[in-house]
C-alpha cells in the first residue's frame, strides 16, 4: 500500500527549518532570512488509500467497515460511503483539473484551456394524444436538466488543527497520520453533505405529499428522507426502519430540517486534490494541519425535493 501522504508531510513541517540561508558571497557572513517552518503537499483521492491500523502488538484496531480481508479501498471511496446525501442516492464526483493543453495555430503552440465538465439527467418526454392532421402542442419545458462544473465558482471548505508536541512525542507518528487521513475522509464526506443540503434547502421545497412525488412521475423506491437535527416527522416503523412521512430515512447533523426527494437527480463534484499544509506555529513545536479542498453542490431539478413538517 503506497505511503501515507500525511506521514511525510507531518515528518518535514517537524524537521523544517525556520530560515532561509542567503549566500552574499565571498568574504561576507550568509544572511538569514525567517521563513515558516512548514511543508505543503496534496493528497490525491483517487491515490490514496485507506491504512488498516494496528496497535504497537500488530492487532488490527480500526478498519473500514466491511473492508474485504487483504483489499485495498481508495480514500474517494470512503469520501462516497460517508457521504449521507451519496447512500442516499445523489452522485458524488470525484473530478480531476479540467486544465487540458490545447495545440493552436501551425507552430506547435499550445494553450492551457479550461474545459468544462457537465452532470445531465434525462426525464421521460410526456407525450400525448393527437387527432389526425391536428397541430402537436409544443411542451413547455425540455426534458432534460444539465449543470456545468465550472470550478471557478466552486465553494471552499478547509478544516485545521492544532497539535501539541506531546502529542506527536506520545503518539505514533505513523498510526497518527493513518487516522487523520481517516478522518479526513470522512469529513470531506460530511462537508458534502452540508453543501447539498444547504443548496436544497435554499430552494425552498414545498410540504412533501405522495401526490406530490406522483405528479413528478417518481416512482417509490427513488425516495429518500434526510432527517436533520429537529428530527421533524422522524418516527419508528414496527421493522425498526427509521422513517419520515413514511419514506425509509437516515439521520444527518449537517441540517436541522427533514427533506425527501429523489437524490439521484441531485450531484456534489469535489475536487480530487485535497491541499495539506503544516507547519510549527510556535517555539514549544505546536504543529498545526490545514486542509482544503473545493465542492460544487449540483442541484438539477428541485421540483423532485420536499420538505417535511
Amino acid at each position: 500500500m503506497p505511503a501515507n501522504t500525511l506521514t511525510d508531510l507531518i515528518s518535514q513541517a517537524r524537521n523544517a527549518a525556520p530560515y532561509t540561508v542567503r549566500d552574499r558571497g565571498p568574504h561576507f557572513e550568509p544572511q538569514y532570512l525567517p521563513k515558516r517552518a512548514a511543508a505543503m503537499r496534496s493528497l490525491n483521492l483517487k491515490a490514496s488509500f485507506l491504512p488498516r491500523l494496528f496497535d504497537k502488538n500488530g492487532r488490527m484496531i480500526s478498519a473500514p467497515i466491511g473492508m474485504p480481508a487483504g483489499e485495498k479501498i481508495a480514500l474517494d471511496a470512503a469520501v462516497v460511503a460517508a457521504s449521507r446525501v451519496a447512500q442516499a442516492g445523489a452522485h458524488v464526483l470525484i473530478r480531476d483539473d479540467q486544465l487540458r493543453a490545447t495545440p493552436i495555430g501551425t507552430d506547435k503552440g499550445v494553450v492551457m484551456a479550461d474545459v468544462l465538465s457537465t452532470f445531465s439527467t434525462i426525464e421521460p418526454a410526456i407525450f400525448s394524444d393527437v387527432a389526425d392532421d391536428a397541430d402537436v402542442a409544443v411542451t413547455a419545458a425540455l426534458p432534460m436538466h444539465r449543470a456545468t462544473m465550472d470550478w471557478s465558482t466552486a465553494q471552499g471548505v478547509a478544516v485545521r488543527f492544532e497539535v501539541p508536541r506531546s502529542t506527536l512525542k506520545d503518539y505514533d507518528q505513523e498510526l497518527f497520520s493513518n487516522e487523520l487521513l481517516l478522518a479526513l475522509g470522512l469529513g470531506l464526506g460530511r462537508a458534502a453533505d452540508r453543501l447539498m443540503l444547504a443548496a436544497v434547502a435554499a430552494a425552498t421545497p414545498a410540504p412533501f405529499s405522495l401526490a406530490a412525488a406522483a405528479a413528478q412521475g417518481l416512482k417509490a423506491g427513488e425516495l429518500r428522507a434526510l432527517i436533520g437535527t429537529s428530527a421533524a416527522g422522524a418516527a419508528f416503523r414496527a421493522d425498526g426502519q427509521l422513517t419520515a412521512a413514511g419514506i425509509d430515512a437516515e439521520l444527518t447533523a449537517d441540517m436541522a430540517g427533514t427533506l425527501v426527494g429523489a437524490w439521484d437527480r441531485a450531484a456534489i463534484a469535489i475536487s480530487n486534490d485535497v491541499h495539506l499544509l503544516a507547519e510549527r506555529t510556535a517555539k514549544n513545536g505546536t504543529l498545526a494541519v490545514t486542509a482544503w479542498a473545493h465542492m460544487i453542490p449540483m442541484l438539477l431539478d428541485s421540483s423532485k425535493f420536499w420538505s417535511v413538517a
